[in-house]
């Protein structure tokens, strides 16, 4: 059989071939035939298993997978060149197991100049070449074809991570073109590369700056960052706070009211045959004394007030408010037309609303993006195992701590395990996090709250809340929404009848409400999908840290190199301090660097570590605070061999060193300066002012952490005792005597 003569690769889908894929079955498809069958049921076992066992797709679909896969082979049997051709004749008169390995090579080696060739060298091309990469491998040990076979993909050009400051691609206006291109020209960066010029206009608008150096764009960024996040966590708290409050109220006086609960209930059941809750509204028909007798009813309802009303529908609806909904198109006690539309007059009269009812006790739209605000910071969680949390995500223990500065004496402490899913095909849960009742103190991200600005409500806080408000709406949940801690009721006209049905918030990367709510919370600067909230944290944290292991940490991720991603914020290698590379970066970062032990664990020759280690003390002693400097006297800041005195930029300067050191010289002038910090934002009340000091507070906070939780550093035991005697003079950064 003579395949010279096959017609031009076409790689359209028609409707029959539409439904054909829907079966996942390649030995289903007529253009596939020229493989032969034996080969297609080979390929169609293989491919089950590849789905359900190495990429555990039951819960996420393998659509996208098996376009990937239905593009090569469609490629095989439609192109015209001679590897692909020799290929096909080889499988139909040798049979598909013994094909030699150099022709399934060349094979796969023309399919990949094609996909680069008709798609270019984008990201759509790279995933079209890695998504078969995999599946090779594996099908391999099916005997699908030989062993060892490569698809080599190649290397895509840096991009931007998006974050609160990058999420619309600014389109640079023509007035700021001029500003814009000055300030890359100024940085010596690739003006032609779209992404740095998105970036540095987005710098631009959203500052209102002139960015004239690259510690400058570092600095402004991580401010604005900052800035930003702590406006949605702060605000969101006022509003949410008010919410939780009333919430909690409203079931205080619920239960301290049953007797006029109990009250209105005997007044709305059948009474001689004149009422019932299905039938309130009076019609046509009555004699005058029924219509006196429910008049003289709703007068006494409407004497409880709102509170007897707000009682009445707690106890004897659970705290759900009837909808107008005919019942029998629902199996609900709040699918009721007639009592909607009778307690909704009520309700009117005594100066409130239903809905109103309704929000006081239940969980509303606004709440959860509130609440939902607050966790994607406090946690950096990602969108979906935050929005899918389980109503018994929060466990709590009560231990005993030391009481401070008293001795052996000890104090009950409550501590609360958070543990949540990552919401992907296998469901992998994330490291469980321990908080307290106080969200000031260990917080993953690098955000300070000072003085007025000290959180009140923390993680648990917004977990109970959460728990207490979609209590009754589980009650009556489908499914797996039953443990869903975001549930509001909704119309769902897709499950045969008109009901309210509990379901989560609807949200995604695109939901509309969370933007406008954002928006709000940050006076207009911004709007954006939930999942930037946590990209926006971490990279705030690499940025000021230069730590992967730190970013690691905060994303519980496995595998550093997971933390990348949220180190491409800038898509520049500053000096390549963003450059991370899994061994080196990560060893620059260990942040306690014992220069004692650092020989032996880092694999260095001993000689040329000597010759050296001269010039490493030098660099080692120009410090402030704690934090090194490469080249304290070379600096923008300041005049050639002058050192620079602009210490307030020395979290995001480029030179400096991403190392903390673990000698007790080093961690005393952390301790002082922090000292300094924490006085100052507690004394000096021109917000203003101490603007400019809140990434160093920042900074500060995250090496004591690293130095309290390395055990093994004895050095900050001894540090902290010198601390408590020595004379502080950072004190005079910010005091005259």
């Amino acid at each position: 059989m003579s395949l010279v003569s096959r017609p031009q690769l076409v790689l359209i889908k028609s409707s029959s071939v539409e439904d054909n894929i829907k079966t996942r079955k390649f030995s289903d498809k007529g253009v596939f035939a020229p493989l032969t069958k034996s080969f297609l049921n080979c390929l169609d076992s293989s491919y089950r298993e590849y789905v359900t066992d190495d990429q555990n797709t039951e819960r996420t679909g393998e659509s996208r997978l098996y376009s990937r896969l239905n593009y090569f082979f469609t490629y095989l049997v439609n192109s015209t060149s001679k590897s692909a051709i020799s290929l096909i004749d080889d499988i139909q008169n040798l049979g598909y197991e013994k094909v030699e390995y150099l022709t399934w090579q060349f094979a796969i080696d023309g399919y990949r100049d094609y996909v680069i060739e008709s798609k270019g060298k984008g990201k759509n091309s790279h995933n079209y070449i890695s998504g078969l990469s995999s599946f090779l491998k594996y099908a391999a040990s099916d005997g699908l074809w030989p062993h060892k076979l490569k698809i080599r993909s190649f290397k895509l050009a840096p991009t931007l991570a998006k974050s609160i400051l990058t999420n619309n691609r600014a389109v640079p206006l023509s007035e700021m073109e001029v500003s814009i291109n000055k300030s890359i020209d100024n940085m010596d960066l690739d003006g032609e590369n779209d992404q740095i010029k998105s970036f540095v206009s987005s710098v631009i608008r959203a500052t209102n700056q002139e960015i004239k150096s690259k510690d400058q764009l570092i600095q402004v960024t991580c401010e604005y960052l900052s800035d930003t996040l702590k406006d949605i966590r702060l605000n969101a708290e006022v509003e949410l706070r008010v919410i939780m409050a009333r919430h909690y109220r409203a079931i205080r006086n619920a239960q301290r009211n049953v007797d006029q609960a109990d009250a209105i209930h005997a007044l709305m059941i059948r009474r001689d045959g004149l009422l019932c809750e299905s039938n309130l509204t009076p019609n046509g028909g009555r004699t005058r004394e029924t219509t006196e007798e429910l008049k003289r009813i709703r007068k006494e309802i409407l004497f409880y007030g709102q509170k007897g009303l707000a009682a009445y529908i707690y106890h004897y609806h659970d705290g759900i408010t009837p909808r107008d909904v005919k019942i029998e198109d629902g199996i609900h006690g709040y699918h009721n037309k007639n009592l909607a539309a009778y307690l909704g007059r009520l309700s009117k009269d005594m100066g409130t609303t239903l809905m109103g009812i309704n929000n006081l006790f239940n969980l509303t739209s606004r709440a959860q993006i509130l609440a939902q605000c607050i966790l994607y910071i406090d946690t950096s969680g990602n969108e979906t195992s935050v929005r899918f949390l389980d109503s018994e995500c929060l466990t709590s223990e009560v231990i005993k701590v030391k009481k401070s500065g008293s001795g052996k004496e000890t104090i009950d402490k409550t501590i609360y395990t958070y543990a949540d899913v990552k919401n992907r095909a296998n469901q992998s849960a994330y490291s469980p996090l321990i908080f307290t009742s106080n969200p000031n103190e260990n917080r993953k991200d690098m955000l300070v709250f000072t003085g007025e600005d000290k959180i009140k409500t923390s993680v648990p806080d917004v977990i109970q809340f959460l728990q207490s408000s979609t209590r009754n709406y589980r009650k009556y949940a489908v499914g797996t929404n039953k443990n869903r801690l975001f549930l509001t009721l909704y119309k769902n006209n897709n499950s045969g009848h008109d009901g309210y049905y509990p379901a989560p918030l609807s949200g995604g990367r695109s939901t509309t409400l969370f933007g406008e709510v954002v928006a709000e919370l940050t006076y207009g600067a911004i709007k954006i999908p939930p999942n930037l909230i946590r990209q926006s944290t971490m990279q705030l944290t690499g940025l000021l840290t230069k730590d992967p292991l730190k970013v690691k940490a905060q994303g519980r991720h496995d595998k550093i190199s997971s933390a990348t991603a949220y180190l491409k914020h800038l898509a520049i290698t500053f000096s390549n301090e963003l450059d991370i590379r899994e061994f080196q970066s990560a060893l620059e970062a260990m942040v306690t660097v014992d220069i004692a032990k650092f020989i032996e664990f880092a694999g260095i020759d001993q000689d040329e570590y000597l010759i050296s280690l001269e010039n490493a003390k030098r660099i080692l002693q120009s410090h402030f605070g704690g934090a090194y400097c490469s080249d304290p006297t070379g600096g923008e800041h300041t005049d050639k061999g002058k050192v620079c005195d602009q210490v307030h930029l020395c979290p995001t300067c480029p030179k400096r060193r991403p190392v903390l050191l673990a000698s007790v010289h080093s961690i005393l002038n952390t301790l002082l300066w922090n000292e300094a910090l924490e006085r100052a934002f507690k004394e000096i009340l021109d917000k203003e002012k101490m603007r400019k000091w809140q990434l160093w507070m920042a900074f500060n906070k995250y090496a004591l952490s690293v130095f309290e939780q390395a055990s093994y550093i004895t050095e900050y035991e001894a540090a902290k005792e010198m601390a408590e005697t020595r004379e502080n003079p950072y004190l005079k950064v910010f005091f005259k005597s």
